[in-house]
């Protein structure tokens, strides 16, 4: 059987494609106030884990983090049921970037459940333990698809006719910003900010400093990729590259020597600083690499 699409039918699908419901900055926007809302739960139970004698599931910040993402399912499931009623297709009925979103919500709501009956099996994570608990890191997964949203509509969105606005730029910004602080969730235990091993009276094991800078300078970096960078620019890449992270943890050396004193000697501190900075221009090499000429030069040969 040959099924035959006419031109208005063609055009009518392509319209329905391009205006997916709610496919704008304004959905975008409400995205990043959700995503405030689920990164400000979401830290505060991390710290009532490395803080406080937590005994059950049912605590305040369980409940700042739940009622966040109960908004933001709220939000993303009424939005996909609301387009399938105006007859959007199932696989169009998400705006564009968010169908991960939608996935995301569905890891959390499990990772939820999984996670209280974890704490009954086994009890409430604390300090490190809360950051590898296999729940935590379901519910993590998560929420990273939930707050990427709008990043992936900025790269998605197929109807900008003109060079976008900061205002229309920030939500994508923002959207990177949470991504990187649910990773850091995950990855706390091995983070300079937290485990401040340069410190004064309480530092130690400079080694895991050390390995800590360059990882999460890893990380940082390597986000860099989402943003697309051009090859036409290689130096300004790597100038980049090199310069956020050594910035980064020169102004972390001086914020904590102004506060708490550096027992590291200037070798560990500042040669840790030149070595993220390294470890970001080999990651800009790897990520962009240079041009390949499409033709190479003709060997010149001598009689």
């Amino acid at each position: 059987m040959t099924i035959r699409v006419t031109p208005s039918e063609g055009l009518a699908e392509l319209s329905l494609v391009e205006n997916r419901g709610a496919n704008s900055t304004r959905y975008d926007w409400a995205m990043i106030a959700l995503g405030i809302w689920l990164m400000v739960g979401g830290y505060s139970d991390g710290w009532a884990h490395n803080h406080l004698p937590v005994d059950n599931f049912f605590t305040p910040w369980h409940a700042a983090f739940y009622s966040g993402f109960l908004a933001a399912m709220i939000f993303l499931v009424g939005t996909f049921i609301r387009n399938r009623r105006r007859g959007y297709p199932t696989q169009l009925a998400m705006p564009a970037g968010y169908e991960l979103s939608l996935l995301g919500v569905a890891i959390i709501f499990f990772g939820g459940i999984g996670d209280m009956i974890w704490h009954m099996l086994f009890g409430i994570e604390l300090n490190i333990d809360g950051a590898l608990s296999p729940t935590h890191i379901a519910i993590t997964i998560g929420l990273a698809l939930v707050v990427s949203g709008p990043f992936r509509a900025a790269w998605q969105r197929t109807n900008a006719t003109s060079t976008p606005t900061l205002v229309q730029l920030l939500p994508m910004l923002l959207s990177l910003t949470f991504i990187l602080s649910t990773i850091t969730i995950i990855t706390q235990i091995f983070h300079p900010f937290v485990f401040i091993s340069a410190a004064a009276k309480t530092g130690s094991n400079p080694g895991l400093g050390i390995a800590s800078i360059l990882l999460q300078t890893g990380i940082l970096m390597g986000l860099v990729r989402w943003l697309k960078p051009s090859v036409r620019r290689p130096h300004e890449l790597r100038l980049f590259a090199f310069t956020v992270p050594v910035v980064l943890y020169l102004l972390y050396f001086l914020c904590l020597e102004i506060t708490m004193g550096i027992s590291w000697s200037i070798h560990l501190w500042l040669g840790s600083t030149v070595v993220a900075g390294i470890i970001g221009v080999l990651l800009s090499i790897l990520l962009v690499p240079p041009q390949i000429p499409d033709e190479q030069p003709e060997k010149l040969t001598i009689e």
